[in-house]
């Protein structure tokens, strides 16, 4: 059953994408492929009040990857791969796949296929991912899932996004799980974004939505997100607020988060850009639950 709607769906897309082009375009109206490198590096040495003490990285480990687009005269076409490096040789794998997909873009529409993020964290992303050093400011089960479909639909300032993971590398091919989310611009200073969640594995549905406003050179951002156990019953939530002052080449942050019946977090974080690439962070973290703390310098460099 999940075979044959994803078939059909893939079709339908293909259709949506192809009508109106030419089913043989000529050479000449194919651009040739643009590729840029990008990465970053990003270490950090952390202590605990207890003594403990360790390079580790930062908020994202170290990476590096290659971006390719063309373009003909109704499509574009676009590819990402790259890849997460141990640097610190904290695991038995040094280089583990980060992104790995291709896609197709005509007007408003874009399709990409493979290994990406999913929606809860570019939503955690568009929220309160503002911070360089570790933290704990991340939504449920965010991160990047292989045999991903996605689609993406864009009205003026109003954009739709869905995505289908899939796995199809048994000979139990089974829908995993589904999400759909939307952003919406009511100006360049304020944005709102928003999504459900449905994991087929563990029957768990997620709302989650959020906020970010900038004036001047403040920067203010939150989310709130709820499990849900089924579609009726209620889990925890969790609220995170944040915030950042930029002041020429330093950057002040400070972070809250609550867990409903759980812990709640603090964090504050100072930034020097030496320029647009390299940045030097320091940030301290409290726990309530435990009385941790954190203590964490790194240094980054983004190309």
């Amino acid at each position: 059953m999940m075979n044959k709607w994803t078939t059909a769906t893939i079709v339908a897309l293909t259709m949506a994408l192809s009508t109106g082009a030419s089913s043989e375009p000529k050479q000449e109206d194919v651009g040739k492929p643009e590729a840029r490198v990008f990465g970053e590096i990003n270490q950090a040495f952390s202590t605990t009040q207890s003594g403990n003490s360790d390079f580790i990285s930062g908020v994202n480990d170290s990476f590096f990857g290659v971006d390719v687009d063309w373009e003909s005269e109704q499509l574009k076409y676009f590819a990402k791969i790259s890849a997460d490096v141990d640097i610190n040789n904290n695991t038995n794998n040094r280089l583990e796949t980060r992104d790995a997909f291709v896609g197709v873009e005509r007007g408003p529409l874009t399709i990409s296929f493979g290994r990406q993020m999913n929606v809860r964290g570019k939503i955690r992303e568009a929220t309160v991912g503002i911070f360089e050093g570790p933290n704990n400011f991340k939504t449920q089960n965010e991160g990047r899932a292989g045999q991903t479909l996605k689609t993406k639909y864009r009205f003026d300032d109003f954009t739709l996004v869905g995505t289908v993971t899939t796995d199809f590398g048994s000979n139990n091919r089974k829908l995993e799980s589904w999400e759909i989310g939307s952003a919406y611009s009511f100006s360049d200073d304020i944005n709102m974004v928003s999504g459900f969640a449905q994991d087929k594995d563990t029957g768990q549905n997620t709302i989650i939505g959020g906020v970010n406003y900038t004036y001047g050179n403040l920067l203010f951002g939150g989310s709130y997100e709820r499990a849900l156990k089924d579609v009726v019953k209620l889990g925890k939530g969790t609220f995170n607020l944040v915030a950042a002052l930029e002041r020429g080449k330093q950057t002040y942050k400070a972070g809250f988060q609550t867990v409903e019946k759980g812990s709640e977090t603090y964090l504050v974080e100072a930034v020097h850009d030496f320029n647009s690439a390299g940045a030097i962070y320091a940030n301290a973290e409290h726990i309530t639950e435990g009385s941790l703390e954190n203590y964490t310098i790194g240094i980054s460099f983004k190309f």
